[in-house]
C-alpha cells in the first residue's frame, strides 16, 4: 500500500480491534470489518468529502477514523459519487495497469464495486479501446466486447459472472474480490468455454493482510463467511 493507505488501514485495524477483540462476533461482523479494510487496501474510503482536497499530512490522517455502521456495505454496490480516493498514488492500481499494458488484449477487469470499475475506466480510456459495465453505468456493451469492438472490458464482477460467452479474452484481472466462492467460480467460467483457444490465466491483486485472507478463503473454495465463522476477529484482519 501507499504510505497514506497503510496509514488509514493500520488506524482502522486499530479501531475494529478495540470495538470488537473482547467480544463474541458472529460471521456477518467479521464480514463488515473485512469490507472496510478491503476498501482502503483497494484505495478509497467512504465519504469524508471534506479529505479530498488535503494534502494527507500526518496530522489529518493520525485522527480518529469513524467506524461506519455495520449494515452499510453489506450486499450492495459503491458508487463513485461516494468515495473517495487515498492520496495521489495507489500501487495497487499502478500493479494492474502495467499489466494491462503488457497483456494480449482483449482481456476482462472484474472489481467487487462500481467506484473502483469507473476509476481503472478514467485510466484506461485514453489508452485503449475500453468498455464499461457497471450497476453504475455502462458504456458500450457486452455484445460489441463479444464482437471485437473493445480491447478492454471492466466491469464489477456481479454483473458479468453468469450466462456470457466470452471466450474471445483468456485474462481476467482481478483488481478486487466478491466473497462468494460461487460467484467467483462463475466469473472465471466467462472465459474459460467451448472454444476458447488459449489457456485461461486469472490475475489477483493484493496489497495487505485483508486481501491475502480473501484470496486464502477462495483458494480453499469456501466463501468468506463460511471461512471467518469459526476465526476471532484478530485471525480475519
Amino acid at each position: 500500500m501507499s504510505p497514506e493507505q497503510d496509514k488509514l488501514y493500520k488506524q482502522m485495524k486499530k479501531d475494529l480491534l478495540a470495538k470488537y477483540d473482547d467480544h463474541v462476533t458472529d460471521a456477518k461482523t467479521k464480514l463488515v470489518v473485512t469490507l472496510r479494510l478491503q476498501q482502503i487496501s483497494s484505495g478509497f474510503i467512504i465519504g469524508h468529502k471534506d479529505l479530498a482536497e488535503d494534502d494527507w499530512s500526518d496530522a489529518e490522517i493520525e485522527d480518529d477514523i469513524p467506524l461506519w455502521s455495520d449494515d452499510a456495505f453489506e450486499g450492495r454496490d459503491i458508487m463513485p459519487d461516494e468515495v473517495v480516493w487515498i492520496g495521489s498514488s495507489n500501487p495497487k492500481l499502478d500493479a494492474l495497469m502495467r499489466d494491462i499494458d503488457e497483456t494480449a488484449k482483449p482481456l476482462l477487469v472484474l472489481t467487487q464495486y462500481s467506484a473502483e470499475a469507473a476509476k481503472i475506466y478514467e485510466l484506461c480510456k485514453d489508452k485503449y479501446k475500453t468498455c464499461l459495465i457497471t450497476g453504475w453505468k455502462n458504456i458500450g456493451s457486452i455484445d460489441e466486447f463479444k464482437e471485437g469492438k473493445y480491447e478492454v472490458m471492466i466491469a464489477n464482477m456481479a454483473k458479468i459472472a453468469r450466462g456470457f460467452n466470452l471466450q474471445i479474452a483468456h485474462t481476467t484481472m482481478f483488481y478486487s474480490n466478491s466473497f462468494s466462492m460461487e460467484l467467483r467460480q462463475q466469473a472465471e467460467f466467462r472465459t474459460f468455454r467451448i472454444g476458447q483457444k488459449h489457456p485461461c490465466q486469472y490475475i489477483d491483486y493484493t496489497c495487505s493482510d485483508i486481501d491475502e485472507t480473501v484470496i486464502q478463503a477462495l483458494a480453499l473454495k469456501k466463501g468468506l463467511l463460511d471461512y471467518m465463522r469459526n476465526k476471532n476477529i484478530a485471525e480475519v484482519v
